[in-house]
């Protein structure tokens, strides 16, 4: 998701992208649902971290495609937003909207300490979807 990077002595800020996610609402009930993102902390297994609010995420409206369906859902994120352990609206589909299959491209950046140790790092995303309206 993100590239390797070279440490600087000054803080970095590294763009990350991943594949289209798939998001679909085939039940034809139009109760609306929300999609929530969290992450947990960069752990490079050795004790050293990178913490969980120096990664952001977004997702513009524009990068969310209606594959099959009515209106599309909208982004909570058009802006790089902080992620944190609690759980953030990402994407909302109000009432009898977001019936079909979508694809949405979630952009995200983290920001590398200049006191980062060299290493390996992952952290967990966590992205899930609640039917209802938002």
């Amino acid at each position: 998701m993100f590239p390797n990077t070279v440490l600087s002595v000054l803080a970095q800020t590294v763009n990350g992208s991943t594949t289209a996610w798939d998001v679909g609402d085939n039940t034809g009930i139009g109760a609306g649902y929300r999609l929530t993102i969290a992450a947990t902390d960069f752990s490079d297994g050795a004790g050293h971290t990178i913490p969980v609010s120096n990664l952001s995420a977004q997702v513009l409206d524009t990068d969310i495609a209606l594959q099959a369906g009515n209106t599309k859902p909208v982004s909570a994120l058009t802006a790089y937003a902080p992620l944190s352990t609690t759980a953030q609206n990402l994407l909302t589909a109000n009432i009898n909207a977001g019936m079909g299959t979508y694809t949405a491209l979630p952009s995200f950046r983290v920001i590398i300490p200049a006191s980062t140790y060299a290493g390996i790092y992952t952290a967990t995303i966590t992205v899930t979807i609640i039917a209802g309206a938002p």
